[in-house]
């Protein structure tokens, strides 16, 4: 019986993961079509990240420790760009691709 369970639980997590890894995407790749491009060192940094140690954790990040293709060194400026915080406007990216991917999101879940 006990066994049953554990394989039970077992199956429940990788399901469950699964589904959090293509939510995941899908707001990646929202985000990766909603980012304004200039070098397109932004855009591509946007990548998924999954923690799955106590909990399942899904994050979007726009990463300011990769290496651009062009040599002007690491993108720091992805919060500026989503909120405008800085010398330019703000041309949202991220929290729009989140909420644009919401009903896609529940319906994975559901």
């Amino acid at each position: 019986m006990a066994d049953n369970t554990i394989r039970f639980m077992g199956r429940v997590h990788d399901e469950a993961l699964k589904r959090l890894k293509k939510a995941a995407d899908l707001v990646a790749d929202r985000a990766r079509i909603n980012v304004p491009v200039d070098t397109g060192a932004l855009k591509q940094s946007i990548h998924v990240d999954i923690h799955d140690k106590d909990e399942l954790i899904a994050r979007i990040i726009a990463d300011s420790l990769r290496k651009t293709p062009a040599k002007s060194g690491p993108i720091s400026y992805a919060w500026y760009v989503e909120t405008g915080e800085g010398t330019g406007p703000a041309q949202p990216y991220m929290r729009p691709a989140l909420h644009s991917s919401l009903d896609n999101i529940e319906r994975l879940f559901s």
